[in-house]
């Protein structure tokens, strides 16, 4: 899996940062500078959202800028999610250093539950550097609430975050292990997000409902950890750990704050999470996926 450099995180911020390229009409006067920069961009992308802590990745994605003959420029953008960005007749400023920033607007279609069709207006910035690599920001604040969307062409022979790939929605089963017996539980959820940087959050719920004993329906409630660095472990298995808090009551009496240590092993295809907990001498607990969503 392609390796990569950490993007700035200012780019989770939903207040976009726009890049300038300083102008040179003098040597580039007589230039088209769309031409310059018109192409096909590979790349990946991620979007954000007032309503989520994380990032949407997408990979393999692409962007392509045509230039037209008054100097403008079109681009064109589709994301599979969430539409077709397509700007006309841009203006393309800049050349300090092959540096070039196309400014976009235009509107996006969206189709949501029931069919029914929105359209958004959105504004954008694309800096292109001149041997198609661009960084091309896209804000669409009329939708969620506020949506960025951040395209970035591959670096050479690196690509998207590793973490890009290891994102999903988890089912599998689990065994809690303490000094007086196991428990057992089946069809529990785990969840795996990403964030702009390629570090990774993991959400984890036993509520007891699941369980498969008769007499005990024990939960142990909801795990969260988040911002956890990769370790590649060269195989295609990534490897990761984490802390906190949970609240769980026993045997009904009130909730308690219990602190916990979690060690992760995932790939594309699954994830294997273990949670230490001080209760009932020592208590660990075993997801391991069975399928992903």
């Amino acid at each position: 899996m392609k390796k990569y450099f950490y993007l700035s995180a200012m780019f989770l911020a939903l207040t976009m940062t726009f890049t300038s390229c300083s102008d040179d009409d003098d040597s580039e006067e007589q230039v088209n500078k769309a031409e310059k920069v018109a192409g096909t961009y590979e790349g990946y992308a991620y979007a954000a959202f007032s309503y989520i802590s994380y990032v949407l990745p997408y990979t393999d994605e692409s962007v392509t800028v045509t230039a037209n003959s008054d100097g403008t420029a079109n681009v064109n953008y589709v994301n599979d999610t969430w539409g077709e960005f397509t700007a006309e007749n841009c203006t393309v400023t800049g050349s300090d250093h092959d540096c070039y920033v196309i400014e976009t607007t235009g509107k996006v279609s969206m189709t949501g539950h029931g069919g029914t069709v929105s359209t958004y207006d959105f504004t954008g910035q694309a800096t292109c550097y001149g041997d198609l690599t661009m960084i091309y920001q896209i804000s669409v604040p009329g939708l969620m609430g506020g949506t960025n969307i951040v395209f970035k062409t591959n670096n050479g022979t690196d690509g998207a975050p590793d973490s890009f790939y290891l994102v999903g929605e988890f089912e599998g089963n689990t065994s809690a292990a303490f000094a007086y017996g196991t428990l057992t539980y089946e069809a529990d959820e785990l969840t795996a997000t990403t964030n702009a940087d390629g570090t990774m959050n993991v959400t984890y719920t036993n509520d007891g409902s699941h369980s498969t004993s008769s007499s005990i329906t024990l939960g142990f409630g909801t795990f969260k950890d988040t911002n956890m660095d990769l370790t590649d472990n060269g195989d295609g298995t990534y490897t990761m750990s984490g802390s906190g808090t949970v609240s769980l009551s026993m045997s009904g009496s009130e909730a308690k704050e219990y602190t916990y240590t979690s060690e992760y092993q995932i790939s594309e295809e699954g994830i294997t999470a273990n949670y230490t907990l001080p209760i009932m001498g020592s208590t660990v607990l075993t997801f391991t996926s069975t399928s992903k969503k």
